[in-house]
């Protein structure tokens, strides 16, 4: 399989974060956030403000994730006994059971055509590695072709892995195989319709724990920064593959306090924004075959400690809009987006 295969020059920016949850869809601009075991959501209303936040479930969610593909906006919710499949439409949620029982892990469910894609890790007892699963789930929610993806080493402290779209039902799905030893080797798998391609290491014994990475694809490549341990001290890491296959790993920022990295296309040049502590910093890439990076700039003022980074879900209709995965929002406000927010 190959990601250059599309033809399509627009992309669909769809992820999971398992606090908040920013979508463009049909109707609006949603967040999506869990607060005291609740899954809350409001609409943005333009100028900046947003409607008063409203419940789905006011208690007992554990984990969810949404995700948008075709226009539909899906909802993955968990709680200790169930896991619900929901799809969202302008404040409407049709709901039907997913799973009932003892639920372990985390689903993320991405709504195909007459089906969902379901993917989810298991923990083992006593071991630090966890099983990791993809499923099909037909609309009578009957399930099929379920595939052992193998034993996986979690990206962070609560996801294993990382869906990252290309466009409509074509996607990369990254995460980290066991390797040898207690290592990860940091890799991808390509789903195109009912296709899914054999995995493939970008980083043998990347080793990623602190959940500090971000991904970004379209027909032309993908794009990826991740933290990586260091003899000495942490490093950024960039890595692309295009037409001409992978590129040698790029040495961006280093420090035990770097940390949201957030890669974004704006106007057609890709930029990375990342804190160093409190303080925000953009560089630019080149669209030459061996990466370059310019000096980073760092922005005005400092980004409050309560920031973090947050998924976006956005439609573009242009490669020269702003195309992002992520933005950055505040902890206690989910909704108020603190960066990006004049792409809005």
């Amino acid at each position: 399989m190959d990601v250059l295969k599309s033809n399509f020059h627009l992309i669909f920016i769809y992820e999971v974060i398992f606090l908040n949850y920013i979508v463009s869809a049909q109707g609006g601009l949603y967040c999506f956030f869990g607060r005291d075991g609740g899954l809350f959501w409001c609409r943005h209303l333009g100028g900046g403000s947003w409607s008063a936040p409203s419940h789905f479930r006011d208690r007992g969610v554990v984990d969810f994730s949404v995700s948008l593909c075709e226009g539909r906006v899906l909802i993955i919710c968990q709680s200790d006994s169930e896991v619900e499949h929901v799809f969202f439409d302008r404040g409407i949620f049709e709901t039907t059971k997913l799973l009932k029982g003892g639920v372990q892990g985390s689903y993320f469910g991405l709504p195909l055509e007459d089906e969902t894609f379901l993917t989810h890790n298991m923990p083992i007892t006593g071991d630090y590695t966890q099983v990791l699963m993809s499923h099909r789930v037909d609309s009578a929610r009957i399930w099929r072709d379920s595939r052992h993806l193998g034993r996986v080493i979690p990206l962070s402290k609560k996801r294993c892995f990382e869906i990252v779209p290309i466009r409509d039902q074509h996607f990369l799905l990254f995460y980290q195989a066991q390797g040898n030893g207690f290592g990860g080797d940091l890799g991808y798998r390509e789903v195109y319709g009912e296709e899914m391609g054999r995995f493939n290491v970008v980083h043998q014994n990347a080793n990623i724990n602190g959940g500090c990475h971000s991904f970004l694809a379209n027909t032309d490549g993908f794009h990826m920064v991740y933290m990586t341990k260091g003899l000495l001290v942490p490093s950024l890491n960039y890595i692309k593959r295009d037409k001409n296959g992978l590129s040698k790993r790029l040495t961006v920022a280093q420090g035990h306090n770097v940390h949201s990295p957030v890669l974004y296309f704006n106007e057609g040049q890709l930029n990375l924004l990342y804190m160093r502590g409190e303080d925000v910093f953009v560089c630019s890439f080149g669209d030459g075959e061996k990466p370059v990076v310019t000096p980073p700039i760092k922005q005005e003022g400092t980004a409050a400690s309560t920031l973090r980074v947050s998924k976006y879900l956005h439609e573009n209709k242009s490669q020269k809009d702003f195309i992002s995965n992520e933005i950055v929002v505040c902890t206690h406000k989910p909704w108020k987006i603190k960066i990006f927010n004049e792409f809005l």
